[in-house]
């Protein structure tokens, strides 16, 4: 049967792993940032707007009350656009996320076919059979850092694709507990705390793969001597 990962665990050290999902969190600070920037911008010339309305400006009260009404649209539809961009953030720290789990497992899987390759990678999309591969190199998916906080991230993204509604699996998290069934609430979702646990998990994510390489390695190169 053919070896998954290779003899010598010639991982990168974890830094770089963790530093370059850094960079990709900050770049997406950046957007947060003139996201938020913009809506404020905006809501404060809506309500500046309302503020200097006068009915004497129109030509009856119903052109009045129309303008006021397509003003207060404006303002809710920042709210909307604040949402999606929360949602859009969440989907992007999933990818960012992913992308480098699979970086980090390719670093060490073995020589195989593209076909096999593109399997591997499909298959590490679904988090049993992530589980499953963690499991074949003895690490426990709970006890890498910052853990619980990921598998939120991982919950909350599966809702905002599935709906935008609170699931069972989301409602475990104490802060969504009361809200299955329920629309998420954007005002709950702190991607600060995505931020700060994104990297810590990502670095210990890749020492315990690459501490389990090296026992493998130790364990084959004992047998070996054996013979």
């Amino acid at each position: 049967m053919k070896k998954l990962f290779k003899n010598e665990p010639n991982l990168p050290r974890a830094e770089l792993f963790r530093d370059f999902v850094r960079l990709k969190i900050d770049s997406l600070r950046q957007f947060e940032t003139l996201v938020e920037q913009g809506l404020i911008e905006e809501r404060v010339r809506i309500e500046t707007y309302k503020r200097d309305l006068k009915i004497e400006q129109f030509e009856s009260e119903f052109e009045f009350d129309s303008y006021l009404d397509a003003l207060n649209d404006d303002l809710f539809q920042t709210k909307e656009i604040e949402d999606t961009s929360k949602f859009l953030m969440v989907v992007q720290l999933k990818i960012v996320l992913e992308t480098t789990t699979k970086r980090v497992l390719l670093w060490a899987v073995n020589s195989v076919s593209e076909e096999e390759r593109n399997k591997f990678l499909k298959d590490m999309s679904y988090q049993k059979r992530l589980r499953e591969k963690m499991e074949r190199l003895n690490i426990n998916i709970e006890d890498i850092a910052d853990s619980l906080t990921i598998d939120e991230l991982r919950c909350l993204c599966n809702a905002i694709k599935h709906g935008g509604l609170v699931d069972e699996e989301l409602s475990k998290f104490a802060v969504w507990s009361n809200d299955i069934g329920k629309e998420i609430n954007t005002t709950k979702i702190d991607l600060e705390r995505y931020y700060e646990a994104i990297p810590k998990y990502i670095f210990d994510f890749t020492e315990k793969v690459k501490d389990s390489l090296i026992s493998i390695q130790y364990v084959e190169l004992s047998k070996l001597k054996q013979k």
